[in-house]
């Protein structure tokens, strides 16, 4: 996953995800699904055209996975650092839910 994400690969996140996969985010107004993912990431790339996910640490047991990284991006030359908790059901070897929480310092949610 991580991987993916560091090469900007939209495509390769979604195949990630389940069918009937549900993603909740601090900076989301409602969850969304399946057919959201790959235009999140694809959006998130275009806006921070050099952004990396750091690993911080990542305990799994059973299907659940819980990781903390840090969001890393310099855009317009201001170092941006976001602490990141993501909480992962895994079945199949697919992602089934993905809730991820950070501080939105106040911005309102993305539909």
């Amino acid at each position: 996953m991580f991987d993916a994400f560091n090469r900007h690969d939209s495509a390769a996140m979604a195949a990630l995800y389940s069918a009937n996969a549900h993603l909740n985010s601090s900076d989301f107004c409602a969850p969304r699904g399946k057919k959201d993912v790959e235009r999140t990431y694809a959006s998130l790339f275009e806006a921070f055209p050099d952004i990396r996910d750091d690993l911080d640490s990542m305990v799994a047991s059973g299907d659940r996975v819980a990781v903390r990284f840090t969001a890393r991006s310099r855009l317009g030359g201001t170092a941006m650092a976001l602490r990141i908790m993501t909480f992962l059901t895994i079945r199949g070897g697919l992602i089934i839910e993905d809730d991820s929480i950070f501080d939105t310092k106040g911005e309102p949610c993305r539909p």
